[in-house]
């Protein structure tokens, strides 16, 4: 009796189960539309359109093996040749970045291989269908994979590995390029092709790339391995810095880590080694792709750095740093000799008006002439009477200018020279004339009836003087110059954020003051209004 009672349960249950299923089953077909069904029918059209391209014109893994095979040999021709006969970009890196994502290509040459053995007659069967076709019975096909880490496929070695040219990782030896010429190390290859091109290979050209996935772009171009060789770059500096300078401070080390990783100095080293042609970029926006300080540039170095490490399997660290320590050495020693530090000096926004109060005169003063401005920076000579007294390298001419005066600072003999040049000038040829007050009809009437000024005094910001090119603050610093005297600009921002308080001491005294859209704007107007009100200086100590 209990067995039959538990044969009624269990067949209820199953019943319960089948009426489920048809619930579920007809829930389902009623939210089927007219659009999913066009949309059915698009990618069967696909598909067989996709299936012909295949049957067509893919090549099967015998004819990869065979064009892979020759692009290896042509790139190590193309490694052999010195850097003088390097012309333009690699053609070969188009072929190269798509080789990087050989897994989908792979994927299609094992399917036409497959296809000219007999074992998918699936895909004719695809490639044929129509409207007189009927369905009797299908089969399953299937192959052989599996999964792995998305960026091991870039350094394993094993028998499933792109089909591009690796060393194995155990036992790896750097082998190296010779740039004769240029003052550099030699330089340590990649071996692994496809990462090679990763390297130089530019986010831009992979952005419009449709049918590539997130995942697939994100290993396509350089970006990663920048970041990884940028840690590795950091860290090796700043062992090199810190074995080499045992008396240098937290700050000077620091600073000097700064000089040697910046953007610009990146930017240099990998221009000498040719990166910059070989940088595989979009170029619809090469007009703006190397502006400023070449940061695309200075990052392929970086992405070279982390490439070498993935490459190794990380067991060449070493070497990599020691090829840094190369590449630095020139810089390195240069701060040794000049005591443990004197690379980047902080600017001193004051030096040329220093420097204009210690030799400079109305008769004769120091001028700035721009030697070279591009790409790589600015090149400024601080000129004295036709005599080159410093120069200054910079990322734009105002820095380097500001490097020239204080170079020319350091300059003792020049100093020298041009101070006692300038005591022996006559008092009417190194003052600058005072302009007369529009308001007074008498010449040589300045200082009388002087007007009591309440500092410091709030004037309205004026962007005429940079219209007009009128250097209203070199005036200023020549007039007080005279009377020795500088002047003094100090900036705050406001609280909405979107105007410069600009104040203009003189002696420490605070003389006026405007709000302006930029720093530049707001120090031309308060020079220009002193230069206007020159009685307001009797106020600042100043006779």
């Amino acid at each position: 009796m209990s067995n039959l009672n538990k044969m009624r349960r269990k067949s209820s249950r199953k019943e319960c189960s089948n009426v489920k299923r048809r619930k579920t089953s007809s829930s389902q077909s009623s939210t089927i539309t007219a659009a999913d069904l066009s949309q059915m029918e698009y990618l069967a059209t696909m598909l067989q359109k996709t299936v012909r391209t295949i049957i067509d014109k893919a090549p099967n893994m015998s004819l990869l093996k065979d064009h892979i095979a020759h692009l290896a040999e042509v790139a190590d021709r193309e490694n052999n040749n010195s850097p003088s006969n390097f012309n333009g970009e690699n053609m070969l890196q188009p072929e190269l970045v798509i080789l990087m994502r050989s897994q989908k290509v792979q994927l299609i040459a094992r399917l036409k291989t497959m296809l000219d053995d007999g074992k998918l007659p699936i895909f004719k069967q695809i490639a044929e269908f129509n409207d007189s076709t009927i369905f009797t019975d299908s089969e399953s096909t299937m192959l052989n994979v599996t999964r792995r880490p998305s960026d091991q496929h870039i350094a394993d070695n094993d028998k499933h590995n792109l089909f591009l040219p690796n060393k194995p990782t155990r036992g790896y030896q750097m082998l190296y390029k010779s740039f004769p010429g240029t003052g550099m190390p030699d330089l340590p290859l990649i071996h692994n092709r496809a990462l090679e091109a990763r390297v130089f290979t530019h986010k831009s050209i992979v952005n419009n790339v449709k049918h590539l996935s997130v995942e697939d772009a994100l290993h396509s171009h350089n970006e990663r391995l920048e970041f990884l060789g940028d840690a590795i770059l950091e860290g090796a500096v700043t062992e090199v810095i810190y074995k080499k300078f045992p008396n240098s401070d937290e700050g000077e080390m620091s600073r000097m880590r700064s000089d040697l990783v910046n953007n610009l100095q990146l930017a240099e080293y990998a221009t000498k080694y040719g990166f910059d042609k070989k940088l595989h970029k979009d170029t619809t926006t090469i007009g703006q792709f190397f502006r400023g300080k070449r940061k695309p540039v200075a990052d392929v170095f970086e992405a070279y750095i982390g490439g070498l490490a993935v490459d190794g399997n990380y067991e060449n660290v070493d070497e990599i740093r020691n090829w840094l320590a190369e590449v630095m050495r020139e810089k390195l020693d240069l701060y040794k000799k000049n005591g443990e530090y004197d690379a980047k000096e902080k600017i001193d926004k004051n030096a040329k008006a220093q420097l204009y109060a210690l030799i400079g005169s109305a008769r004769s003063h120091p001028e700035y002439i721009v030697e070279s401005q591009g790409e790589q920076g600015a090149k400024v000579n601080c000129v004295m009477s036709n005599e080159i007294i410093g120069t200054g390298k910079g990322a734009g001419v105002k820095d380097a200018s500001l490097k020239a005066a204080m170079k020319a600072l350091k300059n003792r003999k020049a100093i020298a020279k041009y101070s006692a040049i300038r005591l022996k000038t006559p008092r009417g040829e190194s003052v600058i004339p005072l302009q007369q007050n529009k308001n007074e009809g008498k010449e040589g009437n300045e200082g009388q009836n002087e007007t009591k000024y309440e500092l410091p005094v709030e004037i309205k910001a004026d962007a005429e003087p940079l219209k007009k090119n009128k250097q209203y603050k070199n005036e200023l610093y020549k007039l007080l110059a005279m009377k020795k005297s500088l002047p003094e600009y100090k900036t705050e921002r406001m609280d909405n954020n979107k105007m410069i308080k600009c104040t203009l001491l003189v002696n420490s005294v605070p003389v006026c003051y405007c709000c302006a859209a930029n720093a530049k704007i707001g120090g031309n107007s308060c020079a220009k209004y002193v230069l206007e009100h020159k009685d307001i200086l009797g106020q600042c100590y100043v006779f």
